[in-house]
């Protein structure tokens, strides 16, 4: 098992992660307040309740809709003890029919194109160490790759393809304020962005994933 966690968590990046890593099995997902809301990553110093024992991180306030600034939490005159998730403009509980977009595009890609690898046959890189590289091989082509990239990390990071990357085929990015720049010999991940790609090598067998 292998959990990932960010100081300020991107629930799409999460259901990406998710949804290649976990074994084949029927899928399922559990939607609640907590998908539209951001954990903060404090600590204790920096809020009231100092000396609470929380069961988890403090979320931001609920986002309700996305026509003022306090994501209809509350009026545009009230600031909330803690900060609004900057991305309630695209993701809240008003805009649901993006939510189930969402989970459809992932959904597909894993009936119709996760499923022509081994899950069985996977590599995990960390590099940085906020960026995660998955890589699975596929079933009947060895020269062929899935590689899911995510940045867990909270500043923009550049990285280069190794030499034996060939064509490298953009099959799904997260969406929203996250930024996802991929190259033919390289990418750029914002934080909380990630991709998935499959890649044709132009030998075997394929050396490290990415160079430092």
């Amino acid at each position: 098992m292998i959990v990932f966690e960010r100081k300020q968590s991107n629930s799409e990046i999460s259901k990406i992660i998710h949804d290649v890593h976990r074994t084949p099995s029927t899928p399922h997902y559990l939607e609640n307040g907590d998908n539209y809301c951001r954990n903060l990553g404090a600590r204790y110093s920096k809020v009231t309740m100092r000396y609470t024992v929380y069961r988890g991180g403090q979320l931001t306030p609920m986002q309700w809709t996305a026509d003022n600034s306090s994501g209809g939490f509350t009026d545009n005159l009230t600031n909330p003890w803690l900060p609004i998730n900057p991305e309630h403009y695209t993701t809240n509980v008003q805009n649901q029919k993006n939510r189930l977009r969402e989970f459809g595009r992932i959904l597909s890609f894993r009936k119709n194109t996760l499923k022509n690898y081994r899950a069985r046959d996977e590599r995990v890189d960390v590099l940085d160490p906020n960026i995660i590289i998955l890589e699975r091989t596929h079933h009947r082509h060895k020269s062929k790759r899935i590689i899911l990239a995510a940045n867990f990390g909270n500043v923009s990071e550049e990285k280069e393809f190794p030499e034996a990357y060939g064509n490298v085929k953009v099959v799904m990015t997260t969406a929203g304020p996250t930024r996802t720049r991929v190259r033919s010999r390289g990418f750029t991940l914002s934080p909380g962005a990630a991709f998935v790609a499959e890649v044709t090598l132009l030998y075997y067998p394929s050396p490290a994933i990415l160079n430092d």
